[in-house]
């Protein structure tokens, strides 16, 4: 699209100086001369404003749409922060909930996990995923794909959590470093997250770093299931 706007607006400026800028300065701004030029070129310049009008038109029409759909982000967003807290009350469960399986596991010394009474946290309610799909729709590309990665990773590690007692698993310390990992990772994005929602401001949709995975370990509590 912006390749396409430079395009025209080098077009545009030949034409502009084809035929006003040359023809002014070669008649010494001769106004008889000027119109004679434009007479000549009557079809190409009809053409050129007929163009020209259109273009305006879209980027008036497309001005408007993009102030439109900033209104409606920043309605969208108004509930964001307690979607981002419900999420993180999520990672905090399922850290307690993996921490007392690997503590039970550990000392039994299992391969598989027991049927005990740890029951791990239900899945964030439907209005949160609805949140962020209603601000994915009004968000840019790169923003979205962030947040849908969110969305990805809460349903991915909601059925690898629920799977760990399953009879065909055989659990191992890497099973827990996993597990571990990928909630560390999700904490880190929702984390991130938190700032955009609350001041408004970009969002950073990089790799999230080793320095945030650290932080979100430290602050689930983590530490002590080494690699």
């Amino acid at each position: 699209m912006k390749l396409t706007i430079r395009l025209f607006s080098i077009f545009i400026a030949i034409w502009l100086i084809a035929m006003i800028a040359y023809p002014a300065f070669s008649s010494s701004f001769n106004w008889i001369e000027i119109q004679r030029v434009w007479d000549r070129w009557q079809t190409l310049n009809s053409g050129m404003i007929a163009l020209l009008a259109a273009i305006l038109a879209i980027y008036a029409a497309q001005y408007i749409e993009n102030k439109k759909r900033e209104r409606s982000l920043i309605a969208e967003k108004s509930l964001l922060p307690l979607a981002l807290s419900e999420l993180s009350e999520y990672c905090i469960g399922l850290a307690g909930y993996l921490k007392n399986e690997h503590r039970e596991w550990k000392g039994d010394n299992l391969t598989k996990l027991s049927k005990n009474g740890n029951l791990a946290p239900d899945r964030p309610a439907e209005w949160v995923f609805d949140t962020f799909k209603n601000c994915m729709i009004h968000e840019q590309e790169s923003e979205a794909k962030f947040m849908a990665s969110i969305l990805s990773d809460t349903q991915i590690i909601n059925s690898r959590i629920r799977t760990l007692k399953d009879d065909n698993l055989m659990v191992i310390q890497k099973t827990f470093i996993s597990r571990k990992n990928d909630i560390c990772l999700l904490h880190a994005k929702i984390d991130r997250m938190f700032k955009y929602s609350r001041e408004h401001s970009l969002l950073l949709t990089t790799e999230i770093t080793e320095k945030e995975k650290c932080n979100s370990l430290a602050v689930l509590d983590f530490e002590y299931i080494v690699e």
